[in-house]
């Protein structure tokens, strides 16, 4: 007698069924959507983490890059400086060698002036028959040279003189290079 029920009570049980399936698919549905938004938010979050990865990537490239640039510039600058240090070192030999020419200038003049005198000495002291004819040839000849000589020493004091412009001129400019990159 229990195990039968009335027609309301069917009815009544009926109606919850319905109800709990409509409640269970409704659930099902939400629990669906929700995985599915899950599914995207994880996709996003993946998606996010490579864009993260791959700025860290560009940031360790420009990285590499800059320290390379930066070791370029300092083993540049260390060679401007080295080649301006070697033009002050040949502008220190080029004077070195320049005071040597002009001393040597300076003793020719002396020599020519010592000859000179001498050359006007014996011209007033003796007269024309005790002084040979060879010496007579001699003495120009000797004035010849010395001008000559003298001549070649004043045009390669010249030349250094312009090869030292030249090198203050360059180191000038070395310089200015250099402070230009510090």
């Amino acid at each position: 007698k229990k195990l039968e029920l009335s027609e309301t009570e069917q009815e009544t049980l009926r109606r919850r069924i319905r109800e709990m399936e409509r409640a269970a698919k409704a659930a099902k549905e939400e629990s669906g959507q929700r995985i599915e938004e899950l599914e995207e938010a994880l996709q996003e979050a993946e998606r996010l983490t490579d864009e993260v990865r791959e700025q860290r990537e560009d940031v360790e490239r420009q990285k590499q890059t800059l320290s390379e640039s930066l070791q370029s510039q300092k083993n540049e600058t260390a060679a401007q400086q080295k080649i301006v240090e070697e033009l002050r070192k040949n502008k220190i030999d080029e004077e070195q060698l320049k005071g040597k020419m002009t001393k040597e200038l300076e003793e020719k003049h002396k020599e020519v002036e010592a000859l000179n005198t001498q050359i006007d000495q014996m011209k007033t002291s003796e007269t024309k028959a005790d002084q040979p004819e060879a010496e007579h040839a001699t003495r120009p000849d000797v004035e010849r040279e010395e001008s000559v000589r003298i001549g070649k020493l004043e045009e390669a004091l010249q030349e250094l003189e312009q090869q030292r412009q030249e090198q203050d001129r360059v180191i000038e400019e070395k310089e200015k290079e250099v402070e230009g990159l510090n």
